[in-house]
């Protein structure tokens, strides 16, 4: 399955949403600092579970490989009007 451009954008802000949510009711850190935070504390949990589940390490490479290269570069939606 190949993601387009459009569905990375929208999955990259609804994870921002949800950080910044997370951030606000929990954490109460200013937003960049929280929701970095969260986004590293996200990141490594995903690294030590690849180390722990080798499953988890390749359902993370064909999720990351879904996201076509050729989408990202040659989209009409980032030529200039």
């Amino acid at each position: 399955m190949q993601l387009s451009l459009f569905q990375v954008a929208g999955i990259v802000i609804t994870l921002v949403a949800v950080f910044g949510y997370i951030n606000h009711r929990l954490i109460k850190l200013p937003d960049a600092i929280g929701i970095t935070a969260i986004g590293l504390v996200v990141s490594l949990t995903i690294a030590i579970g690849g180390t722990r589940f080798p499953g988890a390490s390749e359902w993370a490479k064909h999720t990351i490989q879904a996201v076509s290269p050729s989408t990202a570069t040659n989209s009409s939606s980032l030529t200039a009007c």
